[in-house]
């Protein structure tokens, strides 16, 4: 073990100004290099939980475009902006009043509005920039909103235990 003020450090230590090694370079270093794994899985659900899937997207868009509208009345009527976290406070008394959405995990919930609110800084970042804007659009039945499905609703597995056979 190499203490602090050791004259021969371990080599993997990061030197500063003067030659002074400090653990902190250390650890920037191992961020650095740090890489991340992606996993992609195609689904292959059987049509009970196609039907769930098919419903928690169909929920997952009507919010969307429900949000979408509420920012942009907000803003014609009383010229206040509406950020998502603004939003993400109701989604409690969403859930309590349409119980279709009871199935829908919260976090699938926010994950759309934190799309629409990337949406809108896409969208003013290009105004900023003097670029073609793109206002953000109302999604139509083609489109996914919610294709975030790390956690999706725990009724698609309940419904057939047993695995998809080809």
């Amino acid at each position: 073990m190499v203490c602090l003020g050791s004259k021969n450090p371990p080599p993997f230590w990061g030197v500063r100004r003067g030659g002074r090694r400090t653990p902190l370079e250390e650890v920037t270093h191992i961020q650095a290099t740090t890489h991340l794994k992606t996993f992609r899985y195609r689904l292959r659900p059987m049509k009970a939980q196609e039907v769930a899937l098919l419903e928690q997207l169909r929920l997952c868009r009507g919010l969307y475009n429900a949000a979408l509208q509420e920012r942009r009345d907000a803003y014609r009527k009383a010229g206040k902006t509406v950020t998502a976290y603004d939003q993400m406070k109701y989604l409690t008394e969403i859930k309590a009043a349409l119980p279709e959405y009871a199935g829908v995990y919260s976090q699938v919930l926010q994950d759309v509005l934190k799309r629409l609110e990337k949406a809108f800084k896409a969208f003013f970042r290009r105004v900023k920039a003097g670029q073609t804007p793109g206002y953000p659009r109302f999604k139509g039945s083609g489109c996914s909103v919610g294709d975030n499905f790390s956690l999706a609703s725990s009724q698609t597995e309940k419904t057939n235990s047993q695995p998809h056979q080809a």
